[in-house]
């Protein structure tokens, strides 16, 4: 065998594969990408507030201490007031310097709140100011109002993508289409939040409660996908 030949056999036996391959995998053509959405504006119904206390000074364990003190006042306050969900979250002890040089401590520590109920849940938040500060105070769609939407929402869009789908192939003068891909991605508007700042607050009196406006948020759920135009 010619060493010319024996190239020439090797080069037929490594590209089989590969023409079989194409050839299981069918025509590649007569393919439509396209992409539907479905959207609604869906109603706030959870009211979220985060607040924290927080002191400074040289003796950490007796901020510690006043930080515990306020934080289980506010989460006493907060069990009291039917509707209202509370959670403690982070704890931070942090050394304080000025000018490179270690001056003392700062110790903090929030705690989360929500209620479908705001009216409750402002007033709580005014009372809570007398030894807490406000960090963020916002509404958000709940967990359960998200999934609800989601779901219809997603019926709504793959429903319009089978009906664009069957619209391209008559169209295109075609009798039928196979789906080769399909995704579907839900999205919703950003949660709104107000900038994280303290709220001012009076030691010795209650701040008034904030007004709030519940709105709306768009949530979205999009289909985007690949059919192939035949003529079964």
């Amino acid at each position: 065998m010619s060493a010319r030949y024996a190239v020439s056999a090797l080069l037929a036996i490594l590209t089989l594969p590969v023409a079989l391959a194409a050839e299981q995998q069918g025509p590649t053509h007569n393919l439509i990408n396209f992409s539907v959405e479905a959207s609604a504006e869906v109603d706030n119904d959870l009211l979220v507030a985060v607040l924290y206390a927080q002191r400074e000074g040289s003796q950490p364990a007796r901020l510690a201490d006043e930080v515990n003190q306020a934080v289980n006042w506010g989460i006493a306050q907060a069990k009291a007031t039917a509707g209202v969900k509370v959670q403690t979250q982070s704890y931070q002890t942090q050394p304080v310097y000025r000018s490179g040089k270690l001056t003392g401590w700062r110790v903090s520590q929030a705690i989360r709140l929500e209620s479908r109920e705001a009216a409750a849940l402002s007033e709580l938040v005014g009372k809570l100011q007398e030894q807490l500060a406000v960090q963020s105070l916002g509404f958000e769609v709940s967990d359960a109002a998200r999934r609800a939407a989601d779901e219809g929402l997603t019926t709504q869009a793959l429903d319009s993508f089978t009906a664009r789908a069957k619209l391209l192939t008559r169209q295109l003068g075609r009798s039928s289409y196979r789906l080769v891909r399909v995704n579907v991605n839900s999205a919703g508007g950003p949660v709104p939040r107000p900038m994280l700042r303290a709220m001012a607050m009076e030691a010795d009196m209650a701040a008034a409660a904030p007004v709030l406006e519940a709105g709306t948020q768009r949530l979205a759920v999009s289909v985007d996908g690949t059919i192939e135009l035949t003529d079964d």
